[in-house]
């Protein structure tokens, strides 16, 4: 059985949530008799100066649902704008994770394990690339489209002058709100509080230093010669196994689209993670292609959370199978729960989106299908 660290996840996800909250450097030049859309076409002009920095923060989670363990992390962060490289600690309990970060991979390691991790992407991919304007312009652009935002007094933090965004969902039947404190000299978030009604995400800096340059050691993060480097592409790569295998693992879950002259299934995948204490979660994935090899959809299938709403103010609400789905349009994907399973359905083919995304899922059915049991 393969497994993959949560850890590693974890820091892929600091890397992407920081990365989007990396400062650049201009003037000041905001009218507050400007509205805060033409205030966020301020933010992001295109003559920009990456800042580089040391930095501390502590980034906390907090669950509402009295059932949930809170999570905190110390950051220490040390950011070569110049050069594009990135060293960082995030301190869990007793527990260091490491990681170095450059224009082209990520290295990971938590201190004691026998296995560190490198993962590659497109020094152009705007998600994970160090200091992107693209980065920096998603964040605020998901902002503008899915809340009302307003300003709110100057104020001071960490003994900067800062200004106060505020952010309220405007989709009523969600309640989101976000609150930036954005430094006014290098435009870096100081900090960030996101609260809903499940839970509530806070990254407050406790140190904040623009610096001009930094010594190599720095800037390097040092494995025992005793620790083996698994490519995280690697040591993620899902098994194949049969659909069977599948309704197996999957009991009452699995839902599939039989085969027919306009679709077929290509292949089936099992991931598992581990997240300790004995805990697996198995994801199952069925790729579905045209009878011609063109790529389809994938359908994810995983146990439900359980938790209630999740939907995240980038997902637009719509029924999916007489039930409460959501759309991922940046990342054209289609979610719903069902028997206890958390469905996802995502396109594969640029022509597939929200609409034939649903019609799709109509179509699925449980496995083995009557029509199947005859068989």
């Amino acid at each position: 059985m393969r497994t993959k660290g949560l850890i590693v996840i974890k820091w892929i996800f600091v890397v992407v949530i920081v990365f989007s909250l990396t400062g650049c450097g201009w003037s000041w030049n905001w009218n507050k008799s400007e509205s805060p859309s033409n205030f966020l076409d301020m933010v992001t002009p295109p003559n920009y100066e990456l800042v580089s920095y040391y930095a501390e923060a502590n980034m906390t989670y907090t669950y509402k649902d009295g059932k949930s363990k809170d999570e905190k992390y110390l950051i220490k962060e040390w950011v070569d704008a110049k050069q594009g490289r990135v060293y960082r600690e995030m301190i869990e309990g007793n527990k260091v994770h490491y990681s170095i970060q450059t224009p082209r991979d990520l290295l990971t390691y938590t201190q004691g394990d026998k296995v560190a991790y490198t993962t590659s992407f497109s020094p152009d991919d705007p998600e994970v690339s160090f200091g992107t304007r693209e980065s920096f312009m998603m964040q605020m652009e998901s902002i503008r489209k899915n809340y009302n935002i307003k300003s709110l007094e100057d104020d001071t933090f960490l003994g900067r002058p800062v200004q106060r965004l505020r952010a309220v969902t405007k989709d009523s039947s969600y309640r989101s709100e976000i609150e930036l404190w954005i430094d006014k000299e290098t435009w870096m978030v100081l900090k960030d509080s996101e609260r809903s009604d499940e839970v509530e995400f806070v990254t407050e800096y406790t140190l904040f230093e623009t610096r001009s340059k930094f010594e190599d050691k720095e800037l390097e993060l040092i494995i025992p010669s005793h620790v083996k480097i698994e490519e995280m592409d690697e040591s993620s790569k899902p098994d194949r196994i049969t659909l069977q295998e599948a309704a197996n693992l999957l009991k009452s879950g699995l839902m599939h689209l039989p085969q027919n002259q306009d679709i077929k299934l290509s292949h089936v995948e099992k991931e598992v993670y581990d997240f300790g204490e004995d805990v697996d979660w198995t994801l199952i994935s069925l790729i579905y292609d045209k009878p011609d090899g063109t790529p389809m959809f994938q359908l994810y299938i995983s146990p439900s959370a359980n938790v209630g709403d999740h939907t995240s103010s980038d997902d637009n609400k719509v029924k999916v199978r007489n039930k409460q789905g959501t759309y991922w349009e940046e990342l054209q994907i289609l979610s719903w729960e069902e028997n206890g399973y958390l469905y996802e359905l995502m396109s594969r083919h640029p022509d597939l989106k929200q609409d034939e995304l649903l019609t799709w899922a109509k179509k699925l059915i449980p496995y083995p299908s009557p029509v199947e049991k005859k068989r």
